[in-house]
């Protein structure tokens, strides 16, 4: 076996948060002690003005109060405070990656200087200002076009009656609003890096453990620190949630008539953060083939040898490969052959997709609720169940 050398990269070399211009002026102003601040910091700016403006203008003509805009609140309040928080958890699950792939064995001391090179390409990307500007241009376009749920223009609200209307129209599509969707872009773009990562590192000849006990080439430790970055899916779910919840509260609307809207976000979503473990399917798919190809040839011969013992003519000259010739060997490599054949090509496994679902389903349980009762639900899964 190949004696692996140590990776000459730092553990943080795969850090995608952190490093752009924006977290360097956070930084600055101090912003970055803790998350705590961050999130104050997030929230005076983007909700608080809004509660100002509300409460300055009559809004007794107002079919849909400030206080009762309820996917507002849930938006600034619960969403974006969630995007801030979530940052820490995935910059740690991500700096361990390419450590643990060293520890592993599965990089080749001749690759190093490659996924080097791919670490840091990446992490290049991530602290440049071109895409920052770029993310800000697009969460303004997307405010500019309205692209998200809103209710019909003859329901009245804070932000259309009022003397404080017009302000707090702009404030909350001008300001509030494009700072939501750019910290959502971002996430969207550090997981664009990721996938990047991923795909560059496919290109690198990885040893792949055919005979690994996870049955995926022992690389099933990269669903944990991947479904870090699927965390995303649950803020996503949690404004469409509150989204779907204002139309039904106030838009006149049914709760059934978002269903297809539903079932097509899940399964874009689960495709969305499922497509790029599948760059690892040709490597695991050849190191199955590979092996499979060479466990063949020596449990050919150890059988033979086993079967010319047992007969009483002569075995095969030489030691066995598996040093003994008795009926436990054979049973051995009957097993062991039996959990090679059984190694997955698909790096998605299904704890990984019931912890996405989880991701994404959680937050729609309270709109479900909201008209199914509970006692219904439960019945539900205990004949599902049954």
């Amino acid at each position: 076996k190949e004696q692996q050398e140590p990776l000459p990269v730092q553990s943080d070399a795969l850090s995608l948060f952190g490093q752009t211009p924006l977290d360097r002026l956070l930084g600055r102003l101090g912003m970055l002690r803790s998350r705590r601040r961050l999130v104050l910091f997030w929230v005076c700016i983007t909700w608080v003005p809004l509660l100002f403006l509300s409460l300055m203008g009559d809004q007794s003509s107002a079919q849909i109060a400030f206080l009762e805009d309820f996917p507002t609140h849930i938006r600034f309040l619960v969403a974006l405070p969630l995007l801030v928080v979530l940052e820490q958890p995935a910059a740690e699950l991500l700096k361990g990656v390419i450590p643990e792939f060293v520890d592993r064995g599965m990089i080749h001391e001749g690759n190093a200087e490659l996924v080097s090179r791919a670490a840091s390409r990446v992490r290049g990307w991530a602290g440049a200002l071109a895409p920052e500007c770029l993310l800000l241009v697009s969460a303004w376009v997307f405010a500019r076009t309205n692209s998200f749920i809103e209710l019909p223009h003859q329901i009245s609200s804070w932000k259309s009656t009022g003397s404080t209307a017009a302000a707090a129209y702009f404030w909350h599509h001008w300001i509030s609003l494009v700072i939501y969707q750019f910290l959502l872009l971002r996430w969207l773009w550090k997981y664009a890096l990721w996938s990047t990562f991923l795909l560059l590192l496919t290109r690198v000849r990885l040893s792949i453990q055919a005979h690994h006990p996870d049955q995926r080439g022992g690389l099933n430790f990269l669903l944990l620190r991947h479904l870090g970055l699927c965390a995303l899916g649950f803020v996503t779910s949690t404004v469409l949630s509150a989204n779907i919840g204002g139309m039904v509260a106030h838009g006149g609307s049914k709760l059934w008539e978002f269903r297809s809207m539903v079932i097509i976000y899940l399964g874009f979503a689960i495709a969305f953060f499922s497509v790029p473990l599948l760059a690892f399917t040709p490597s695991l798919f050849l190191a199955r083939r590979e092996g499979l190809l060479k466990y063949g040839s020596f449990a050919s011969r150890h059988v033979i040898d086993f079967d010319k013992r047992w007969d009483g003519t002569s075995a095969i000259r030489g030691a066995s490969p598996l040093g003994h010739r008795d009926i436990t060997g054979v049973t051995d490599l009957d097993l062991s052959y039996e959990h090679l054949a059984g190694m997955r090509i698909f790096l998605v496994s299904r704890p990984f997709l019931m912890g996405l679902a989880l991701f994404l389903v959680l937050p729609l349980v309270p709109l479900a609720l909201s008209k199914i009762p509970l006692l219904e639900v439960l019945k539900w899964l205990a004949k599902a169940l049954a």
